[in-house]
């Protein structure tokens, strides 16, 4: 197997994606677009060990608003492909942890055409957090299209 498409609307695809042998051989996109997987903590802690077998993950539509900040870390964390083309995380609270961990990997992805992070209501983003998040853009994305940030108060 060559490439994994998962749409599923919950946690289950951790399930399907522990069966998937030689996942380093195998592109993987969750979600598109139009539906994304909605995550529990334990789903967003399971997901961040199982995409680590994977070398070619390309798309990550998540829905992680039932998630602890502590989860969403470890999620986020995570994040670090240079082949990811699409990267949606609605419902999200940046931690300062998480903010520093994408604003390292975001930089590096040079193969992002879409990136969208939605807050959850009443998130509030300090200065600094922007700052972490977007300040080591010092290099361009030559694909990126599309930058979505929305939801969130900045301080």
């Amino acid at each position: 197997m060559s490439s994994i498409e998962v749409a599923s609307r919950d946690d289950s695809i951790c399930y399907l994606l522990e069966q998937v042998r030689n996942p380093s051989k195998c592109s993987l996109k969750i979600g598109d677009f139009y539906s994304d997987t909605r995550l529990t903590s334990f789903g967003a802690v399971q997901l961040a060990s199982l995409l680590s077998r994977f070398s070619n993950v390309i798309v990550l539509n998540l829905y992680v608003r039932d998630c602890c900040p502590a989860a969403l870390d470890t999620l986020v964390t995570s994040i670090i492909y240079k082949t990811l083309e699409q990267l949606t995380l609605k419902g999200i609270i940046l931690t300062p942890a998480a903010t520093k961990a994408l604003g390292r990997s975001l930089p590096e992805m040079s193969s992002l055409v879409e990136v969208m992070l939605s807050g959850v209501y009443g998130s509030i983003l300090q200065v600094e957090q922007m700052k972490a998040l977007f300040g080591r853009f010092n290099k361009a994305l030559p694909l990126l299209k599309r930058l979505t940030f929305s939801g969130f108060n900045v301080r």
